[in-house]
């Protein structure tokens, strides 16, 4: 469990500071055109690229592509279940922070699955054992 957590802190890190509505973000500081190209912007670009690759790499060879979208479809369909059962009323800005702390929770849940995956397998396969 701290592994997920210390994963999902680390990709909502990643995603917030990727873009986010209050404008301090990578795509903001980048798209702001006032300093140009600068070598500064295009080494964090790099970096940025790297991160989101090993994301969506680590995410997709773990549970797949498919199943990915699927978790990604359950937890916004959750969300909007969610904000629909309760009656909320979300702002434009709140409704973007909820979607970015999914896409984080997507990618976390995702690339811990192997682990997961094999944990419950050893949990199930030791119960099994103990009844024989």
């Amino acid at each position: 469990m701290l592994a997920w957590c210390l994963r999902f802190v680390a990709l909502l890190a990643l995603v917030v500071l990727t873009w986010n509505p209050d404008g301090r973000s990578f795509v903001h500081w980048v798209t702001d055109l006032e300093d140009g190209i600068t070598a500064t912007k295009a080494f964090v670009a790099v970096v940025f690229t790297i991160a989101w690759v090993v994301a969506f790499v680590s995410s997709w060879k773990s549970l797949g592509v498919i199943p990915t979208g699927l978790l990604a479809a359950l937890v916004g369909t959750g969300l909007w279940a969610l904000a629909d059962w309760t009656g909320a009323t979300i702002s434009a800005r709140g409704i973007s922070y909820l979607v970015l702390v999914a896409i984080a929770f997507v990618l976390a849940t995702a690339i811990s699955w192997r682990e997961a995956r094999g944990a419950l397998s050893r949990r199930f396969r030791g119960s099994e054992e103990d009844a024989a």
